[in-house]
Formats: C-alpha cells, sequence, structure tokens
C-alpha cells in the first residue's frame, strides 16, 4: 500500500475523511482501508450497456480474487446490490398495494375508521375471525379465489361443530371485503356465487324469555348478592341495556331533569337516549347511596355500577361469568340462558305481551333496525295464540265454577 490510508477532503476540512481507493491485481477491483477493516468495490459493464457500475461488496469474507469472480458473475447477469434493492423495494410496493384479501380487509378497516371518525367497535373481533378462517388464502386477489377455497371454509366450520350463522358471519365478511374493493376499482367481482347461508337455513330467533314463576324465582336469587351486584343486575332487567352500556354508565349520563340516560356511543353507531323510569330511579339511588364502596379508580372515573370490589366494571370481567353462573343455578334458570344480554330479551318480552307499540319499543331497546323489534312482538303473538286456545279450558272452570281470575297473575315488579 502506497501512501496515507486516507486523504483528507480539501473542499470541506470538517468532513470526515475520504478513504483511498487501492487497487488489485484484478482488472474492475479495488478496495479501501478503513478504520473497521478492508471494503471490497467491484466496476463493470454490462454487455450491450455503458453505463458504468460500482457495487460495494458487504461483508469481510472478501478477498481480491473471490471479488473478482463475483464481478464476472454481476457481467453475466447477476443483480447488482442496488438492482436488488430496488427490486425488493419494487416488489414491497406491489406487495403492499395488491389487492389481495389482506391488503382489501385492511383498507375497509382503515375506510370505515375514516367515516366514522374512529374505529369500528367490532374491529379486533373482525381481525381475529380474518386470521382464523381466512389465514390460508389472505394472500390470494379476488380474481385467484376459487370457490373450493371458500367451501373449504365452510366444511372447516361446520366441521368443528359451528353453527350456518358462523358461516354466514364469516363468509360474509369475505362478501363486504370484495364489495368494497370492487368499489374502490382496486380489483375485480369474483366469477363464483358465495355459499352464504339464507336466512330461511339459519335458525337465529334464539329469544331468552322468563316464565312467572323463573321470574320470581330469578328475583328471589339477587335478593341474596351483595347490594352493587344485585343493582347492576336489575338494571338490566328494567331496562334491557346492554352488557358494555351498562358497565360505561358514569353519573354525568343521568339528567335527572329531563329523566333521561344517556347511552354513550351506542350499538346503533352513535349516542343514544332512554326514558329514566320510577324502577329505573330506585335502582339508581341505590347506587348512589352505596358509592363511597368505590375504588380510587372507579371513584376518579364516577362510575355508576362497580364490582363487588369497588372496582371498575368491564365487560368481558371473569365476575360476570362466576356471578351469573351462581345466580343462574340459585334460580333454577336453564345453563345455556345467557343472563345478562338475556334479561334484555327479557325486558323486550315482557314490552310485547303487555302490549308496547314496536316503534316505541324500537326506541327503548335501542335497535337500529326494526326488524330485530318485530322478533318481540311475533313472541306476543305466539302468546296471545297460546291463550286463545286456552278459551275451552276457561269456559269449562265457569261452568265447573272453580274458575279464579288471578290463578296465573304474577307480580313482576316484585
Amino acid at each position: 500500500m502506497v501512501g496515507n490510508k486516507y486523504k483528507l477532503n480539501l473542499r470541506n476540512p470538517m468532513k470526515s475523511p475520504q478513504y483511498t481507493r487501492i487497487k488489485t491485481k484484478y482488472p474492475g477491483v479495488f478496495f479501501r482501508e478503513t478504520d473497521n477493516g478492508k471494503i471490497f468495490y467491484i466496476r463493470y459493464r454490462r454487455p450491450g450497456n455503458r453505463n458504468l457500475i460500482e457495487d460495494r461488496l458487504i461483508g469481510k469474507h472478501w478477498t481480491p480474487a473471490r471479488a473478482a469472480q463475483e464481478r464476472g458473475r454481476r457481467i453475466d447477469g447477476e443483480p447488482s446490490n442496488r438492482e436488488k434493492r430496488q427490486s425488493d423495494e419494487a416488489e414491497r410496493i406491489a406487495r403492499l398495494h395488491r389487492p389481495n384479501l389482506e391488503n382489501l380487509f385492511n383498507r375497509y378497516l382503515s375506510d370505515k375508521a375514516d367515516e366514522r371518525g374512529r374505529p369500528l367497535k367490532s374491529e379486533n373481533k373482525l381481525q381475529k375471525t380474518f386470521e382464523k378462517h381466512f389465514k390460508q388464502i389472505k394472500d390470494k386477489t379476488p380474481d385467484e379465489l376459487a370457490e373450493t377455497d371458500v367451501l373449504r371454509i365452510r366444511r372447516d366450520i361446520l366441521k368443528n361443530n359451528g353453527k350456518l350463522k358462523t358461516v354466514s358471519n364469516v363468509i360474509g365478511i369475505l362478501n363486504t371485503i370484495i364489495k368494497h374493493g370492487i368499489k374502490l376499482r382496486v380489483c375485480g367481482p369474483i366469477d363464483f356465487e358465495l355459499p352464504i347461508p339464507k336466512n330461511r337455513e339459519i335458525n337465529n330467533k334464539t329469544t331468552e324469555r322468563f316464565s312467572p314463576a323463573e321470574l320470581a324465582s330469578f328475583l328471589k336469587a339477587l335478593e341474596e348478592e351483595p347490594q352493587q351486584i344485585r343493582n347492576y343486575y336489575l338494571m338490566a332487567l328494567h331496562t334491557g341495556m346492554r352488557k358494555n352500556e351498562i358497565c360505561k354508565l358514569v353519573w354525568s349520563d343521568c339528567n335527572f331533569d329531563y329523566m333521561e340516560l344517556l347511552i354513550r356511543d351506542a350499538k346503533s353507531g352513535h349516542d343514544e337516549k332512554i326514558p329514566i323510569s320510577a324502577s329505573m330511579k330506585k335502582i339508581l339511588d341505590e347506587q348512589f347511596q352505596i358509592k363511597h364502596l368505590r375504588n380510587p379508580e372507579a371513584a376518579s372515573k364516577d362510575m355508576i355500577f362497580f364490582s363487588k370490589t369497588g372496582c371498575v366494571l368491564g365487560p368481558s370481567d371473569k365476575i360476570f361469568t362466576k356471578t351469573s353462573a351462581r345466580i343462574r343455578e340459585r334460580a333454577g334458570l336453564p345453563k345455556n340462558f345467557r343472563m345478562v344480554h338475556g334479561l334484555r330479551h327479557v325486558f323486550g318480552t315482557l314490552h310485547a305481551v303487555a302490549g308496547t307499540p314496536p316503534l316505541l319499543l324500537k326506541e327503548l331497546m335501542t335497535h337500529k333496525d326494526l326488524n330485530t323489534t318485530l322478533r318481540y312482538i311475533e313472541i306476543a303473538s305466539n302468546e296471545a295464540k297460546q291463550a286463545s286456545d286456552k278459551t275451552g279450558e276457561i269456559i269449562d272452570k265457569h261452568i265447573k265454577g272453580d274458575y279464579s281470575p288471578n290463578a296465573n297473575v304474577v307480580n313482576l315488579t316484585s
């Protein structure tokens, strides 16, 4: 090696020194002696191209002979480091914008968040569903999708004891994101019909309800619970509110001047208001009397309802599973009765049987679609039919003189 290891940058002496280029006996191969060792470079032109390419060879395992061999491969068509980087970047960008199912799904969630000003409340659930059922086909675009791919998803759900409703929900997600991609003109339609079960195939009209005896047993079972737990379940029964809606209630949501309760960020997609009934007011008054039992976090958030230990309630807390199981067993209710959401169904059923008009019941239950409310009216119609069928029995009892008009009456407000 001749001369210094590096030379000073005369144009800007404050800059780092430029290391001297040292030639080797191999054409187009040189290196620089740096503080970190030798860095090899190769210079070459490809046949038919006059552009001079200079590549830095990455790594410390290079020798002049090996660098010369690499130079020969590059001349014969091996891509340069720069070309590899450019190719990798182009591939990354293409993969990022490729209209495969994963990108279409993420675009759908992003667009919905922009449209609403906040992410979908079901975003986490949708992402888990997508990862679980579309893992094998998420890299496919709609035009690459085969009918057998979707039928396999349907088959796997049913094979694992899933229901047709689950099939409908999962394939419905696929249908939604493809339609969204078509709307944005980033993909084309599929050439087959998605095997989404028809409504007539799905028996999804499970509506929990209480008989008079079951309602009485439930209310009696609640008497053995701590006051804050008892009031929580009574709130669900007397208002038909959803579990997370009750958990989020704070005292500022109560407007006692107008007797209105604000339900923030309801399932309908916006805030809802329901009237504060006399029974609801009684429950709220009792909670106000025990608010000193809240822990500092619950108190700072001014929560209305809280756990037995004074903690903030979350909709997925294990307390609901354990407490609901205990109350269900004590009241002798069916094991498949969904305690909190089931009470919402009981609320709707009681109103429907009592003759509350559908539009009014829709407002009370904050339903987005009237068809959902009509489910309870259908139950009321069945109740009326069953009562009608007892006409002959009632007449016979009158004839025999053993008819009591209050025989089947249960006080629902007890």
